[in-house]
């Protein structure tokens, strides 16, 4: 027996499954009366009254999403993928309360196209807009607002479905070695003084508040 052999059988049983913790290389806000959708600090998300993505996603008044892109690590399989989530971080004293969040939880959406924060731009919109259906959601993540200042997070668990997250992020390994989500939600703003928005901290703030792809494989 090879000494090679030996050594997996010996060390099999004990192998650490490897982590990832993954920032964003692009982020954007989607809303057609932003001023500056790409250097943004805050990635914001609402809905209107036909829920969290209307038939043709341009960014509206009543509608706004955010889009992420992440560039993926080499050798990733996932297929031995185990554990995967979108941690988010929310700013403090928010306009909902807890129960607000839980019935309007922030969806991690599939989105229709890739993009780029360098050549972004509003008009692209209708062709990197979230997809439609419940099957385009890969999970779903909700939290108790802080009542003060203090920043508080908001995990999305990727593993969660209905959408098979494992199969989207074959897709992007097969491509570009990368994958784009949507922040969608059916939160209204309208009748609540404008206050039932998400907005979370975007990549352009320090470590610590920045969206965080965190992929567990075997």
């Amino acid at each position: 027996m090879s000494l090679s052999l030996i050594w997996a059988l010996v060390a099999g049983p004990f192998a650490v499954p490897t982590g990832h913790g993954i920032e964003p290389s692009d982020d954007v806000w989607v809303y057609s009366f932003a001023s500056d959708q790409t250097t943004d600090r805050y990635l914001r998300a609402w809905g209107n009254d036909s829920g969290s993505v209307s038939e043709v996603a341009e960014g509206s008044l009543t509608f706004s999403y955010s889009c992420l892109r992440f560039d993926l690590p080499d050798g990733l399989d996932p297929e031995k993928l185990t554990a995967a989530r979108l941690v988010l971080t929310h700013v403090g004293d928010p306009g909902f309360d807890e129960e607000t969040s839980r019935q309007n939880p922030i969806e991690a959406r599939a989105l229709s196209a890739t993009f780029k924060e360098s050549d972004w731009d509003v008009s692209m919109a209708p062709k990197v807009h979230p997809l439609i259906g419940a099957q385009a959601v890969f999970g779903t993540g909700w939290s108790r607002p802080s009542q003060d200042e203090t920043p508080f997070k908001v995990v999305v668990d990727l593993m969660q479905g209905p959408g098979d997250f494992k199969a989207a992020l074959a897709v992007g390994m097969r491509s570009n070695r990368s994958l784009a989500l949507a922040l969608t939600t059916k939160m209204n703003p309208q009748g609540a003084g404008e206050s039932n928005i998400y907005k979370f901290f975007s990549r352009h703030n320090e470590a610590g508040l920045r969206p965080v792809l965190e992929l567990v494989a075997d």
